[in-house]
């Protein structure tokens, strides 16, 4: 017959697999294909350590991703290309439930510059940028800014040299190993303007750099203008990204008109009451527009080359003194 008694039943056991600490990294650079082979067995992660020619270390790591069989392969090819001349060093350890693993052998390899001989600044890289705007916090008394610059495989240092709208030298640094520097500059009542270079020097050689621009700017609740751009009798302003009420914003503007046959006929026109001049917002996103349009119905259309001074009020408060703008 059939017994209704239950029976108990063992459950299976778990196969639960044991761990062991991952086994001693292995790593390879490939300087064609500029790609790392990095293996550590029995690991989940790795973590690569790179040390540059000038000391600096980076440390990149990473979790080995499940194939399409749930199962983690500790190794890959990671693409990873280095610019500046000069002998890296390289190691790999890979890491599980149970600890860290054994670290690789260094892996050497060397980036040649065929032009490591000359000192020849490239157009990019160069940090603040030209035509950077800086945001300073109101009630700040200086502001510290951070410059980078290219690493020229040839300089054994570098000079720095940072100097005001006046001319006057208000930062400079000689002898830097590093391609970075930090200067404390006054902060700006309304706005203050800056340039800089960088010289590199060898040891029968030096290049100095092209010369660039930024502006401290104390933060307003007006927006901060990246450019004004001719419009028919008004004038465009590109600006940040700006999330106060775009309805709120007004400006005192001083327009001039070159005449680029006969500079004597040039003209200003002035509009003093700020009421006058209201700024609309052409095809602004949502809540952030990033352009107006001032409307000034000038006698004659606003053209590239003109200048034009602006001095921003917020719900009636004005906002800074008048900033001068190249009109493109």
């Amino acid at each position: 017959g059939v017994s209704n008694q239950l029976c108990a039943v063992d459950p299976p056991v778990l196969q639960v697999p044991d761990y062991a600490e991952p086994g001693k990294g292995e790593l390879n650079y490939d300087l064609n294909n500029k790609a790392f082979t990095i293996n550590t067995p029995l690991s989940a992660s790795y973590t690569l350590r790179i040390r540059y020619p000038n000391g600096n270390v980076k440390v990149v790591q990473g979790d080995y991703t499940p194939n399409n069989a749930g199962l983690i392969l500790p190794e890959l090819v990671l693409p990873m290309e280095f610019f500046a001349a000069g002998d890296y060093s390289a190691t790999v350890f890979g890491t599980n439930p149970e600890g860290d693993g054994q670290v690789s052998e260094p892996c050497i390899f060397t980036i040649v510059d065929e032009n490591a001989a000359n000192l020849e600044w490239p157009a990019e890289g160069f940090v603040p940028a030209d035509a950077a705007n800086i945001l300073v916090a109101g009630g700040a008394d200086n502001y510290m800014v951070n410059f980078s610059w290219p690493v020229l495989s040839a300089a054994q240092s570098y000079n720095i040299v940072v100097i005001n709208s006046a001319g006057a030298v208000v930062a400079r640094a000689n002898d830097l190993i590093r391609n970075t520097w930090q200067a404390k500059l006054p902060a700006p009542k309304d706005f203050n303007s800056y340039a800089w270079w960088v010289e590199a020097v060898a040891a029968n050689q030096r290049a100095v750099s092209f010369t660039w621009g930024f502006n401290l700017i104390k933060k307003t609740l007006a927006p901060l203008l990246n450019a004004v751009t001719a419009d028919d009798t008004g004038v465009i302003l590109n600006f940040a990204a700006y999330g106060e009420n775009l309805a709120l914003v007004s400006y005192e503007v001083q327009y001039f008109s070159v005449d680029p046959v006969n500079i004597k006929n040039s003209k200003w026109y002035n509009f003093m009451i700020p009421g006058d001049v209201p700024l609309d917002a052409v095809n602004p996103p949502a809540d952030h527009p990033t352009r107006g349009r001032l409307d000034l119905e000038l006698p004659v259309n606003s053209k590239a080359g003109d200048f034009i001074l602006l001095r921003a009020f917020y719900n009636g408060k004005q906002q800074g003194n008048f900033v001068l703008y190249s009109v493109q």
